[in-house]
């Protein structure tokens, strides 16, 4: 490669547009630093990177954090009442090897946080160019200040390419900086938290080794457990002297400086998994990378592109960029391979550990159906893989048939040790069909619902038909916790039910619309047709509970009898309250997490105006907002119930959850559901769109627009000065205020909001 110093300007100040730049100045404390390296965090699908500095902290500080989704380890759990039927590892998302330091040093002293000062800092990311920049003013002890700038890339091209440039300005030195670039094992955690949602330390890999090969660094590393192999491989655009030493390599530059003079240099890091990669030369793939600008441009040409298909605006100016940051990031967390689902941090953090829940089916899909179907199928596709695993699960549980997909994992196994708030929470077997037909009706991909779909749809409608019981009043779900896990174990949970009869009813619709082409997975499955008549039977005799006096729906069976609880005397230092309350006293009072029957009603969008009126009224005012996935859904039912100053209020809340780091946990991960929550704030709760055969489309306000796919047709909805505009690039049918409106080609109709 060809070594040269050269003048760097910020190659994006002639290109930068405000409304699609988020901006964070002058954030200097640790705490904000580590809330940072989230909010600055890149990814690929693949890939992910914290925004720590390439220079890092200094001291103590430094705990860089880079993950590779579904590269994990296993470890063992230790119960001291035990069960077969228990998970006996848990497992968990790893950081990786850290190659993105380079340090720098002028006579013996530090440029970080920890040995000088840090004068200012600036910090953006460019989501029209893909693209994060820094830039950091220093005095060291001495007096001398420099700039440091920083522009990195996680290519979307190269998915195991990570590309930081480095400029340093000195403003009134004189000598010689040296830059020490560093690849080194990761940073291991040593103090185990309380808080169940954040990793557990301990050393997850083992060097295997580690080499420099004609200015290429090579570290190779394995899983303890798990077996699994990590390459990392580092170079630059200058020439540098390697030295190794244990667990870390060190490549060294010395650069002079005067007064006013710049200088940069680019790093290549290079992960390659044997989990999801084909086999490949590291060393071969770094000798040919292209120059920075190169990777700029073609990260530029991609986020163009990107919001070219989306065209997603709001005139609340901080919605409008808050919106986009979320949308943006969570396209980029997942979706790339049919043998990886998404996160609940996505690839942000360690928060959960990497593990997929129910979040992904129920609040991220829906994005993914309306704007990018090929990854919604790479998503779905992941629970047909991981289906056996499921059917084991469903054993475990005293089902001797069909598949209980699990609340959380990474391989396909249930992983949470405790079932009262996961193995417990079957209605997750409902949320993925509801995603399937969800996409199915969105795409009309049959050859997607015969080869994969119809029998994760059957399995998993065998699991709860066998769960469940009839007797003279119905059907019944016993033993089963929703959504809100802060009522567990309890019996004929609304949302479940709900769920469970959408569920079944899906199941028997699309056998007796495509039963020539379902005949052989019914045959597979091991299913007969007794067994979707029985189905049928289930959906028509399931049971939902209701107060006559109060003229609300029931969350289960028992809520109305356990105490209530004032939420007004819970202080805000012991939110949530999982972290400081036993179980069991959340378990016997009236409170919720989050929305569990609301967020039924919201996703059936069947219920009457009045009973959803009251038991929205009746569970808002107990539910604490403790997970981040609930304002979404308040705000969306809200919008239904024409509460349109609440339903505000909760968009905002939603939408800057991590960008306000509104909960304290942002410095673990993004929470990616979230951003799919406040996505289906807009489509379900101001467009009033639901993904069905049709659309409907409702309650405008201010200018808004975006861009939505369905049925191979892309629609361009905007709202300005109370008219809405739909456009369509084919025909399709859509239901507007209750009205058929075909709408053509071009055509386009503009509709007085009233």
């Amino acid at each position: 490669m060809e070594n040269k110093s050269i003048k760097v300007s910020d190659l994006w100040d002639q290109q930068q547009d405000s409304s699609f730049c988020l901006n964070r100045n002058q954030r200097k404390s640790i705490e904000q630093l580590y809330v940072d390296e989230t909010i600055f965090a890149q990814f690929n699908g693949l890939l992910g990177s914290r925004g720590h500095f390439v220079e890092g902290y200094g001291g103590d500080y430094d705990q860089p954090q880079t993950f590779i989704n579904g590269f994990y380890n296993t470890y063992p759990y230790h119960y001291e009442e035990n069960s077969p039927q228990f998970p006996q590892n848990g497992q968990t998302m790893i950081n990786l090897p850290d190659a993105s330091l380079m340090k720098l040093s002028v006579d013996a002293e530090e440029i970080n946080i920890h040995s000088a000062t840090l004068q200012s800092l600036l910090r953006t990311f460019d989501l029209k160019n893909g693209v994060v920049c820094r830039n950091a003013t220093y005095r060291t002890p001495s007096g001398y200040e420099f700039t440091v700038s920083e522009q990195k890339i996680v290519s979307v091209s190269n998915k195991n390419l990570i590309i930081t440039r480095m400029t340093v300005k000195s403003l009134n030195y004189q000598g010689v900086i040296r830059v020490q670039s560093i690849l080194k094992m990761p940073f291991q955690k040593k103090q185990l938290s309380t808080d169940p949602r954040v990793s557990r330390p301990g050393r997850h890999l083992i060097l295997r080794d580690l080499q420099v090969l004609n200015q290429v660094g090579l570290l190779k590393a394995e899983t303890e457990f798990t077996k699994m192999e990590i390459q990392v491989g580092i170079t630059h655009d200058r020439l540098f002297d390697y030295t190794v030493d244990d667990n870390q390599l060190t490549g060294t530059c010395e650069i002079g400086v005067e007064p006013q003079q710049e200088f940069s240099i680019t790093k290549y890091q290079f992960y390659h998994a044997s989990h999801i990669d084909e086999a490949c030369d590291v060393v071969m793939q770094l000798r040919r990378v292209e120059p920075f600008d190169w990777f700029a441009r073609n990260q530029a040409h991609f986020a163009q592109d990107f919001w070219y298909d989306h065209e997603l605006y709001l005139s609340d100016s901080t919605l409008n960029i808050a919106l986009r940051y979320n949308v943006y990031q969570l396209s980029l967390s997942g979706g790339v391979s049919e043998h990886l689902q998404i996160a609940a941090k996505g690839i942000s953090g360690e928060g959960y550990e990497g593990h997929y829940f129910w979040d992904t089916e129920i609040y991220m899909l829906p994005y993914f159906i309306l704007n990018e179907p090929d990854k919604a199928r790479n998503i779905l596709k992941y629970r047909n893989h991981t289906l056996p695993k499921a059917k084991i699960e469903a054993n475990k549980m005293g089902v001797s048939r069909g598949a209980k997909i699990p609340w959380r994992t990474i391989n396909g196994e249930e992983t949470s040790p405790y079932y009262p708030a996961g193995s417990a929470q079957i209605h997750i077997n409902s949320d993925l069909v509801y995603a399937l037909m969800q996409y199915y009706h969105a795409s009309n991909d049959l050859q997607f619902m015969i080869d994969y779909g119809f029998e994760l749809m059957l399995e998993t409608a065998l699991f709860i038909l066998d769960y469940g019981f009839f007797d003279k009043k119905g059907f019944h779900l016993s033993k089963v916790t929703g959504p809100d896990e802060y009522s567990a174990i309890v019996n004929d949970n609304f949302y479940t039910n709900r769920m469970a009869e959408y569920h079944f009813d899906a199941v028997v619709g699309f056998w007796k619309q495509n039963k020539s082409l379902c005949r052989s997975v019914l045959k597979k499955v091991g299913a007969s047709v007794q067994d979707l008549e029985d189905l049928s039977k289930a959906a028509r005799q399931m049971t939902y509970l209701t107060d006559e006096d109060l003229g609300i729906i029931l969350q289960d069976d028992s809520f109305l009898n356990l105490k209530d609880l004032d939420l007004t005397l819970i202080p805000q230092e012991n939110r949530p309250m999982l972290l400081h309350y036993h179980p069991l006293y959340i378990y016997r009072h009236q409170v919720l997490k989050q929305a569990d029957t609301i967020l039924a009603l919201v996703l059936m969008n069947d219920c009457n105006k009045d009973i959803y009126q009251k038991t929205f009224d009746y569970y808002l005012k107990r539910t604490t907002h403790d997970s981040s996935l609930s304002k979404c859904i308040y705000g969306i039912a809200a919008y239904d119930l024409k509460k349109s100053n609440l339903a505000y209020e909760y968009f905002q809340n939603a939408a800057m959850i991590d960008l306000g780091n509104d909960i304290g946990h942002t410095r673990h991960g993004l929470h990616v559901a979230n951003m799919g929550g406040t996505y289906l704030t807009l489509i379900y709760g101001i467009f009033g769109i639901r993904i069905n055969k049709i659309l409907t489309l409702s309650h405008p306000i201010s200018h808004i627009q975006v861009k939505v796919k369905f049925g191979g047709v892309t629609l361009r909805i905007s709202i300005l000065n109370e008219v809405l505009t739909i456009e369509s690039d084919g025909f399709i049918v859509v239901e507007l205020y209750g009205e058929l409106l075909e709408l053509n080609g071009s055509h386009s109709v503009l509709i007085k909001n009233s």
